[in-house]
């Protein structure tokens, strides 16, 4: 993986538990480290950028490796940021079933989440590859207010009422 992402993984396999004193027993009888220690270990690694797998054995470890390696070859996966490609964090704004391919060819016809937003479903149906259902749904997402009223429209009757209730009183010097 590290050929193809910039991502540290230190996977930490196996199982540990705590006996008296604070030390730690593993695989090879007690140690003489503390968990105190093991966890500043731990965040300092962190610090510096390496990410944190917890593992139980060689094949939990195994099948975890390959897992990563799957999940930072998804399209909308931004955390492994591939050498070779550049994710776009905007596509994650796009409903589920959308998100990927989808989301990269509208943001490319669109520029903008507020375009976006603002297109109907037939806009978004001009775009290649985008068919009436997810046209649909990516208008869906943008619009859905649960049937409330649109911000522009609440802000205006409120201002409205407040007009009405507003009474000027004369002040005497």
């Amino acid at each position: 993986m590290l050929d193809h992402y910039q991502t540290t993984i230190l996977l930490l396999e196996g199982n540990w538990r705590m006996v008296d004193f604070k030390n730690i027993v593993g695989d090879r009888g007690i140690t003489y480290n503390t968990w105190a220690g093991c966890w500043n270990y731990i965040r300092s690694q962190q610090h510096k950028g390496v990410s944190i797998e917890l593992t139980v054995s060689m094949g939990h470890t195994i099948q975890r490796v390959n897992e990563l390696f799957a999940w930072y070859q998804q399209p909308g996966h931004t955390g492994g940021m591939s050498h070779k490609t550049f994710i776009d964090d905007r596509i994650m704004a796009f409903p589920r079933g959308c998100r990927g391919k989808t989301a990269e060819l509208v943001l490319a016809t669109f520029k903008s989440l507020v375009c976006v937003g603002n297109a109907s479903v037939e806009d978004l149906m001009n775009v290649n590859g985008i068919g009436g259902k997810k046209a649909q749904s990516i208008y869906d997402h943008f619009n859905n207010w649960r049937g409330e009223k649109p911000p522009e429209n609440i802000i205006e009757e409120v201002v409205e009422e407040k007009k009405e209730d507003i009474v000027i009183q004369p002040k005497l010097l």
